[in-house]
């Protein structure tokens, strides 16, 4: 079983093809006394380890909270146009301990993209099943999702050249119980 980076695809902390310019996740501090803000470190800089691992999950279904979320831009590639994107941040409790899921949305005008944002939100349930069903038009309120609680269905999948590296994934939120 190989450990990753959160859930990256390629990146360290970067999610699905390495969006840029994240923005500050917020002033979490950890018991070393270090506050990880994401502000630079020096070269010579004191560093003590965090005590975050990642745990592989098992490919199923799984309850989360909204940990933190960050601004980005993904600049694009051969295949789609650069768009805005939310990396959300989430952690999952399970009997091995904590680890964090990490999960991109990208905000662009696309079926899938928007159906998995409106999902999210029902997810946590700032919008409820019958909003969706009706075609509620909504506006996110992502800063307001940090701390709700969700369901998600994980998806394990080995990184393209190194297939002994396994990520979990986000295959689907799942609607409140």
């Amino acid at each position: 079983m190989a450990g990753t980076w959160g859930n990256t695809n390629g990146n360290w902390g970067n999610t699905n093809g390495g969006a840029a310019g994240w923005g500050n996740a917020g002033n979490a501090q950890q018991g070393s006394g270090m506050v990880y803000d994401g502000t630079a470190l020096g070269f010579d800089d004191a560093i003590s380890f965090s005590g975050a691992g990642c745990i592989v999950l098992q490919p199923g279904e799984y309850e989360f909270t909204v940990k933190s979320f960050e601004r980005g831009y993904f600049n694009g590639n051969e295949k789609s146009p650069g768009c805005p994107t939310v990396k959300m941040n989430f952690d999952v409790e399970v009997p091995e301990g904590h680890t964090t899921v990490t999960h991109t949305f990208f905000l662009r005008k696309w079926e899938s993209a928007i159906d998995q944002i409106y999902n999210f939100f029902v997810s946590i349930g700032m919008v409820s099943v019958q909003q969706r069903e009706n075609k509620v038009p909504i506006v996110p309120k992502w800063n307001e999702a940090v701390g709700c609680k969700g369901h998600f269905e994980i998806k394990s999948t080995p990184k393209k050249d190194d297939p002994t590296v396994i990520y979990n994934n986000v295959k689907k939120f799942v609607d409140p119980r």
